[in-house]
């Protein structure tokens, strides 16, 4: 019911046992607001008033009027249940109950904050009073009042200014005045005032409906916790939605026992009606054309009272205002800002499948009906006012002051907009999510796991805790790892005592989805890790902390031994856990930010969930330096080495134009035998052998061959997780290592990260233009792929690979990005990581922006090329054949092969997208228009520039137009001999081209052309 501009968070980082920020603080101050009320500029006339307004303005626009009954476009059947019941019922189970009791319990336990979590709502009414965090609550409360009253923006019933001092904030716990703790019960409804004082505040004009000292309306029965009494009389409390004042002869009935208390809520809980659509809307529907209140005034409801009524009716208990229910659903999703209506729309169907929907903006929130027949979507809310544009120009403030059912155009054309375009948060209340949504669903906070008799995890949820021997002189990492969408859900850790430690966790993911917790300063003991939410247990772990690290064990360097043994097997838990890994080296990046190199990362206690999980010091020894090749194996044998799983890998050939590369039978793996002073020696001495046989081919082998590292996966959501490899046909290999979902207008990203020759690392985004493919298994096996399992043979005691056959699940083997054209391809992954429909003109930017990039960074490789020609004054030699995109010395650290071709394809991706969208409409939000789409890409091409230093020193200015209407002479642009003019495509004859005053040799320019063809085609050989 406030009317702050607050922005429901929609981060990821869960916050647990911390103070209420004092964003989501200030809520509460609001919480003095109503529904859709006057805009402070302009306060609610009159009827006297209304008829003066008339006379001055004009009778074509009075300033204010009654909204007729039924509202604008609204038929008298669309404000009937039976009509609602028969359009729900046709295509949702009006008698299903949506939640059951356990939903209920855990909902409202993290709603009031229990067991240490931020609270939506005031707080418990029943556990220990967390006296620091009333008080700053209360005083941000205080402190809003006081500086409106010192700055005269409240004014009393008669407009008089408002004496300033006995609203001043509380020092600290002792000067809270009268301070006690009391829990009773409301014997008659009782004003709730939002500051220590009986009377009224208002905004001048003084409209008496409008108290903004009116918090809310305590009704009889409800239970009240006395906390303190002010020396005016006034006493502070707290009830189930909110924090306040009522006056001090207020009837409240006798003190009540906390505890009984407790147990009497609980079973009201277990006993409530169930939550069924058909209940909902028949309850909801009978608070019909009853009055609007802003706060409660005069006995009505606005419009979060009008929610927190009906739900609790079921059970459910809610925050007091708008924003905060906004958050308080099974999960929400931010739509705020998103300028296509037809997509806002689509996530609200696709939302109310799963649940009952809850409209919010700022200010408001209403609950969603559905269509009516005729498409438009519709809401039935409690609220005060819209706005209408009036034909002759101005606006009229139309007065509701009731429960009713509108659509979501009120509001169009004006200075506020319609409801529909201020929407800025779905909110459900329902048990599932739909698997359309998994990724933009935002779920509310959770409350800690309950304590159980038995602790224990699964393949399925799985716990793990680090270092491997937990100890007092570390940070303790617990790790939680699923692929099932949990919902709301809590990791937290519990001393012996069941206290619970006071830190926040982190949730990634999915298609993994991780859970990261990381405590320091712990004292020696057993602790127990818990997931999940109130009395919903999803797995528990118990970890003992050591006061000091094990000591390591010996190894002799004189006698070879295995680089490790395996102890832990690859299955559901490890391989999630490998995901998160290194989803979370990995979280913090943006797509293009680069990386020294790998040791950079994992060295870094912040990055690195295994970050000296031996208890070795290990991480500050290690030298990693991988590059594309070795990337995706040093991770896996990083991650197989702190976590003693089985290891290994092949020896392979690397294949020619009409052969795919073949791998040896017999794998290297960890059980080799090295010798080395102690464990990290040992590992880095088998890591050396492994850069020393892996190479780009290795992820190349044909997709069935049985003799490989790597197999295939589907192009599936659930397929792409964190660590599965891309292999391109051409000898570059890529690590995925996190899925942005699609949200709002936008659509999702995979994420992959790479290392060149020198080390150096960068994030990718994928797209055409730089992850290349090709469905050809010919001379290559191209594409995404999982590292084949490993397992320890105990009759054998070798390392062998699992059959393809036994792989199951989501990294099953998969033959479908070679079934199907290049294009087939792209889209499948397109659709994976973009399952909803895209916005055309957005990802037309989208397209815009990397090719784009890619041409501000060939700049700084165009540039260094030519500053290196400049300074040796000699010819750089040109390599044969396909040697040009894949060799060492100069020409491999300055000519520009590879990334031309992959500017070539982006040209094309940009140029090509217009018609692609149009023969694909099905692919976009709305009528795909093929003309405007060009219109709109000719002024981003025009628009966009960049500069480059000519060969006279001076600045040339570009546009993106000019790269791609140079296309072809950037098919032969890649030479470091030739001038950066040449370089850039300049035109013969142009004032550009005359800076020119270096050509590369004749000799190297014939073999360009006789190798044109492979940029012409945008298909280079494969290595």
């Amino acid at each position: 019911m406030d009317r702050s501009n607050h922005k429901p968070s929609s981060g990821w980082k869960h916050t647990t046992a911390e103070p209420f920020t004092r964003a989501l603080l200030a809520l509460l101050v609001a919480a003095l607001a109503g529904c859709v009320a006057p805009d402070p500029s302009r306060a609610p006339a009159t009827p006297e008033q209304e008829r003066t307004q008339e006379a001055v303005a004009g009778a074509h626009c009075p300033e204010t009027l009654p909204a007729p009954k039924p509202l604008p476009g609204i038929p008298e059947e669309a404000r009937t249940l039976d009509y609602w019941l028969g359009a729900t019922g046709r295509a949702l189970d009006l008698d299903a109950p949506l939640v059951d009791a356990a939903w209920k319990h855990a909902h409202n336990a993290a709603v009031h904050g229990e067991g240490g979590v931020a609270p939506l709502s005031a707080g418990s009414l029943y556990e220990p009073v967390d006296w620091a965090e009333t008080i700053e609550r209360l005083n941000v409360r205080l402190e809003h009042t006081h500086r409106a009253l010192q700055e005269g923006k409240l004014v009393d019933a008669e407009g008089a200014p408002i004496e300033v001092g006995p609203f001043e904030p509380i020092a600290d716990e002792a000067a809270l005045p009268g301070r006690t703790d009391e829990l009773r019960v409301a014997l008659e409804p009782i004003p709730l005032r939002c500051a220590p004082r009986a009377e009224g505040f208002y905004r001048a004009p003084v409209d008496l409906a409008f108290d903004r000292n009116n918090c809310s309306l305590v009704r009889e029965g409800e239970e009240v916790r006395v906390l303190g009494r002010w020396p005016n009389g006034m006493q502070l409390v707290r009830t189930r939605y909110a924090l306040g004042f009522i006056a001090g002869d207020a009837k409240l009935g006798p003190p009540l026992d906390h505890v009984q208390a407790r147990k009497e809520r609980l079973a009201a809980v277990e006993s409530a009606p169930p939550l069924t659509r058909r209940a909902f809307l028949t309850r909801a529907f009978s608070h019909l054309d009853e009055p609007y209140g802003w706060g409660g005034h005069g006995g009505g409801r606005d419009c979060s009272r009008f929610v927190l009524d009906v739900l609790a009716e079921f059970g459910v208990e809610m925050p007091r205002n708008s924003a905060s229910q906004a958050l308080a659903g099974h999960y929400s999703i931010d739509v705020e800002g998103m300028e296509n209506l037809e997509a806002k729309l689509a996530l609200l169907d696709a939302a109310h499948e799963s649940g009952l929907v809850l409209l919010e903006f700022a200010g408001h929130i209403m609950v969603y009906l559905g269509r009516y027949e005729d498409g438009r979507p519709m809401v039935l809310h409690s609220f005060s006012e819209y706005l209408e544009p009036c034909l002759g120009g101005g606006e009229t403030v139309r007065r509701a002051d009731r429960v009713d059912v509108s659509d979501l155009s009120l509001g169009e054309g004006t200075s506020r907009t319609s409801f529909l375009e201020r929407i800025r948060r779905i909110t459900v209340l329902g048990a599932r999510t739909p698997e359309a949504l998994a990724g933009v669903a935002e779920y509310r906070r959770a409350s800690p796991a309950h304590a159980a008799s038995e602790c224990k995890d699964s393949l399925d949820v799985a716990i793990f805790a680090f270092p491997r021997v937990p100890h007092t002189g570390a940070p303790l990492r617990v790790v939680a790892t699923t692929r099932r969408d949990l919902g709301p859900t809590d990791l937290s850790l519990f001393d012996e005592q069941g206290r619970r430690v006071p830190v926040d966790f982190r949730k990634l993911g999915g298609p993994v989805h991780g859970y990261v917790l990381v405590a320091e300063g712990l004292s020696p003991g057993r602790y127990e890790a818990r997931l999940g939410d109130g009395p919903t247990r999803h797995a528990c772990q118990r970890v003992v902390v050591r006061r000091a690290p094990p000591e390591p064990t010996p190894r002799d360097p004189e006698t070879p031994a295995p680089a490790w043994t395996p102890r832990w097997k690859w299955e559901e838990d490890t391989e999630n856990l490998f995901a998160t890994f290194v989803e979370h080296l990995f979280a913090d990046a943006a797509a293009g930010q680069t990386f020294e190199h790998l040791d950079a990362v994992l060295d870094d206690p912040a990055k690195n969930l295994l970050h000296d999980a031996l208890g070795l010091g290990e991480d500050a020894r290690l030298r990693l330096v991988p590059d594309c090749a070795d990337l995706p194996y040093f991770l896996r044998a990083y991650f197989a080495w702190k976590l003693s799983l089985p290891f290994g890998f092949r020896a392979c050939t690397r294949g020619r134009d009409d052969r795919a590369p073949r791998c040896e039978p017999t794998l290297v793996t960890s059980l080799e035998p090295v010798s080395a002073p102690d464990d990290v020696e040992a590992f880095r001495v088998f890591l050396r052998t492994t850069a020393n046989t892996v190479h780009s081919s290795s992820m190349r082998t044909r997709p069935r061959d049985e003799h490989a590292d790597a197999y295939p996966v589907a192009l599936t959501t659930a397929a792409l997780s964190p660590g599965t490899v891309f292999a391109d046909p051409f000898g570059h290999i890529l690590v995925l290592v996190r899925q942005v979902p699609q949200r709002k207008d936008e659509p999702g990203v995979l994420l992959a990260v790479d290392a060149q020759p020198d080390g150096n690392m960068g994030m990718r985004t994928f797209w055409r233009g730089s992850f290349l493919f090709d469905p050809s298994t010919r001379a290559a096996g191209a594409g995404f792929k999982a590292f084949r399992p490993l397992v320890l043979d105990r009759e054998s005691g070798a390392i062998v690979p699992l059959p393809y056959e036994a792989i199951r699940g989501p990294h099953a083997f998969s033959m479908e990005q070679y079934e199907g054209s290049l294009d087939d391809f792209y889209r499948r992954v397109d659709r994976a990581i973009s399952p909803r429909p895209l916005d055309a003109e957005r990802e037309l930017l989208r397209l815009v922006d990397a090719l784009e990039e890619n041409v501000v960074r060939r700049v700084l490789s165009v540039q260094n090329g030519e500053a290196f020609v400049r300074a040796r004054g000699v010819v750089i030699p040109m390599p044969e054949g396909a040697a040009i995109f894949q060799t060492s010395g100069p020409w491999e650290d300055f000519a520009t092969p590879s990334r031309d071709l992959r500017l070539l394809i982006s040209v094309d991706e940009v140029r090509g997208f217009p018609k692609r969208a149009a023969a694909d409409p099905d692919r976009f939000v709305g009528e795909v228009d093929q003309a405007a789409l060009e219109a709109a890409l000719a002024r981003e091409l025009d628009r966009r520039r960049f500069t480059y230093v000519g060969s006279d020193g001076s600045p040339v200015e570009l546009r993106l137009r000019d790269v791609v209407e140079r296309a072809a002479r950037l098919e032969v642009a890649y030479n470091p001999n030739d001038c950066v003019e040449v370089r850039w495509g300049a035109p013969d004859g142009s004032a550009e081209m005359a800076r020119c005053t270096r050509r590369a040799p004749d000799e190297q320019r014939a073999r360009m052309e006789e190798l044109r063809g492979w940029f012409r085609d945008r298909n280079r050989p494969a290595r």
